[in-house]
């Protein structure tokens, strides 16, 4: 099976100059929580998450509004092309670790977006007819990309807050990010 008969085609981007607000408002609205990243001409450049657009304020100490796209985005992305396999586009995402493909032709143009999601539903629906082991692939790749980390042994280290509009911070009191912490259910 062609990753072409499963991509997600109606999908949003943002651009490069675009704000992490604005970002952060097409996620809201998609109901995602990532969006391809693409030039004038509808070419891939990057990747941006949620959590990138979040640590990308908290790290810089700045609103969304006042913070561009390409300050935060991944700009090394893993693709495949809509002829890429089934298995091609698994194989890529457990080697590398990300739920979703931006699914590109020869030269960039992006095309449609393939997640773990979209690969779940096909392997529930050809299971049932003789592909079993799509099925245990998929388990298997999920099982990888979604593996935790080691803990980070980092110290903590000083972060300049934003400043409330109107507002000046007293550049003698930052704050201490602390290091985060593993919570098991």
């Amino acid at each position: 099976m062609k990753i072409e008969s499963l991509m997600t085609r109606d999908i949003r981007t943002v651009r490069p100059d675009d704000s992490l607000n604005e970002a952060a408002r097409r996620m809201w609205e998609g109901d995602c929580g990532s969006l391809p990243v693409v030039d004038g001409e509808g070419h891939l450049v990057g990747m941006i998450t949620d959590r990138d657009i979040c640590m990308g304020a908290y790290t810089r100490g700045a609103r969304l509004g006042e913070l561009s796209v390409s300050g935060s985005m991944a700009s090394h992305v893993v693709t495949c092309q809509p002829s890429s396999t089934v298995t091609a586009a698994v194989e890529l995402m457990t080697r590398h670790k990300v739920r979703r493909l931006p699914v590109v032709t020869d030269t960039g143009e992006l095309k449609g977006v393939v997640g773990l999601t979209d690969l779940a539903r096909a392997a529930c629906h050809y299971t049932g007819r003789g592909v079993g082991t799509a099925g245990a692939r998929l388990v298997e790749a999920i099982a990888t990309i979604n593996a935790h980390p080691a803990p980070r042994e980092e110290p903590a280290r000083e972060v300049t807050p934003a400043a409330p509009r109107g507002e000046r911070l007293d550049a003698t009191s930052p704050r201490t990010e602390r290091p985060a912490r593993s919570v098991q259910a």
